[in-house]
């Protein structure tokens, strides 16, 4: 399975057609807050999105809870989990619903880091880059099922398509 995550679009809808046109093949694309309404229309690929506080409540969920091939990944903006501080609050939420992947936005930074076999993505904004990568990007997350469990490869990509080698991040999940 192969799934784009986008955070922070901000309307930006140009550089998300921008995205596809370069992965013709993405199975899922994942919004994950500020201007979810710009993947709502999307007839040429399968989305989920939710509500970021950038968005008009109730337009898309806080967050959801998805069964990606076998991975348990909870999807949400952040801000509800005051994320820019610190990643604990969200720690609490991933394992009071088991999940083995988080993926969420808000802060306009990429993040891809593992804490207590947690795996936590952030893949940044398509509009207002912060932080130390100063250029809007985007993730693509590869979910293998194996015999023994989920293999996941994250990479970290400019909207131009220019990959981050020090961002990338794989890990297999085993079988519960």
């Amino acid at each position: 399975m192969k799934i784009c995550v986008i955070s922070d679009s901000h309307g930006r809808t140009d550089r998300i057609d921008q995205i596809l046109r370069r992965h013709l093949e993405i199975d899922l694309l994942l919004h994950a807050g500020d201007h979810a309404d710009d993947v709502a229309d999307r007839r040429d690929v399968r989305c989920k999105a939710v509500c970021g506080n950038c968005d008009v409540a109730g337009t898309a969920p806080d967050e959801q809870l998805l069964d990606l091939a076998g991975l348990r990944v909870l999807l949400t903006h952040g801000h509800l989990y005051k994320v820019k501080q610190t990643l604990l609050p969200l720690s609490y939420r991933a394992k009071e619903t088991n999940a083995q992947l988080v993926i969420f936005g808000h802060s306009h930074v990429p993040v891809i880091v593992e804490e207590e076999g947690i795996v936590f993505l952030n893949p940044g904004s398509l509009s207002y880059p912060r932080g130390v990568v100063s250029v809007p990007t985007y993730a693509i997350v590869r979910i293998h099922s194996l015999d023994a469990g989920q293999n996941v490869a994250i990479r970290l990509y400019s909207v131009n398509g220019d990959e981050f080698p020090e961002f990338r991040y794989e890990h297999t999940f085993a079988n519960c």
